[in-house]
């Protein structure tokens, strides 16, 4: 009886886990959307800065939007670490 409760307590608290990290994941996904919208604007900005001829202010919104895209980056790796210890946690509870 408590060799099955046990079992039923850590297979609860994967599937806790694995919640949690998918809910994560989902929240990152929706920040590198933001992060793709916002630098298409950014991009279109620059295109009617430079079209004026305000060369520096171009240069301003094309400083960020390489930090938009370092942002981009890194949010990709968390996501892909995110996936692997998701994975990580199925295939243990599969073991079990």
């Amino acid at each position: 009886y408590w060799a099955q409760k046990s079992h039923l307590d850590l297979e609860r608290n994967r599937k806790e886990q694995t919640r949690t990290i998918d809910r994560a994941n989902r929240k990152i996904e929706r920040e590198i959307k933001n992060l793709g919208r916002q630098e298409a604007k950014q991009l279109k900005e620059i295109k009617t800065l430079a079209g004026k001829g305000q060369h520096g202010p171009a240069k301003i919104v094309a400083k960020s939007v390489a930090t938009t895209r370092k942002h981009t980056a890194n949010l990709y790796n968390m996501s892909a670490n995110l996936k692997s210890v998701s994975m990580q946690l199925s295939a243990s509870g599969t073991q079990m």
